[in-house]
């Protein structure tokens, strides 16, 4: 049975990761060298693949060893992929110019603490009924979150 990183390669990258980027792109240009991103929970690396097209250094995580095989196949530079989960990993958050983490199995309080040396720009929270990748019904309670550095 193929997992979520396999299913949802071909999705696009999240809308609110291209707010995010804004923040970091000065609005005159697309594409520049603008530091570095964590992608957490990479899964598909979709949202990795837009963070390298802006110019990024990225780091993508997750805790599915697929990861590996899928940035090979997609060709992807510039790209540090671990497998790792976000709560076990050791990384210091004031490395990173962006930070990445979408469809969250965390609670509210787990995402807060591990971006609590970060000034949180935008934090969208909802529960919603929907499917999942497979059509299956599922309840969805979605965090996502825009935080930079301080």
């Amino acid at each position: 049975m193929k997992k979520y990183g396999e299913l949802t390669t071909h999705f696009p990258p999240s809308p609110r990761l291209e707010r995010a980027v804004s923040y970091a792109l000065p609005a005159d240009r697309q594409v520049i060298n603008v530091g570095k991103a964590i992608d957490i929970g990479a899964g598909s690396l979709r949202n990795s693949k837009y963070l390298l097209d802006k110019g990024f250094d990225v780091i993508a995580i997750d805790t599915d060893e697929g990861i590996v095989s899928r940035a090979q196949e997609l060709k992807l530079v510039n790209v540090d992929v671990r497998v790792a989960d976000m709560r076990e990993f050791q990384f210091p958050l004031d490395t990173f110019d962006i930070a990445v983490e979408d469809k969250s199995f965390l609670s509210k309080e787990e995402i807060l603490e591990v971006m609590s040396d970060m000034e949180v720009l935008d934090f969208y929270e909802k529960e919603k009924d929907g499917i999942n990748i497979r059509g299956l019904p599922k309840r969805w309670h979605i965090f996502e979150v825009i935080a930079r550095k301080i």
